[in-house]
């Protein structure tokens, strides 16, 4: 069984695990350290997830009876 993949996917997380450490420990900009963080994939799915139940919300209460 060819396990290739895997260890690409997970070379390819520490890579930016790495990064993440090195942007925010100070050796870069603070744009570089603010947007290293939104991009982790956590940060992602939180906002993705945050902005469906805004428009949830946003559609309940056009529809509701004045």
């Amino acid at each position: 069984m060819d396990d290739g993949g895997a260890a690409a996917d997970l070379a390819v997380e520490h890579n930016a695990h790495v990064r993440l450490q090195n942007v925010l420990a100070g050796s870069e900009g603070w744009t570089a350290r603010f947007w290293a963080f939104f991009t982790q994939r956590s940060c992602v799915v939180a906002l993705i997830a945050a902005s469906f139940v805004a428009v949830y919300f946003l559609l309940a209460l056009r529809n509701q009876p004045v």
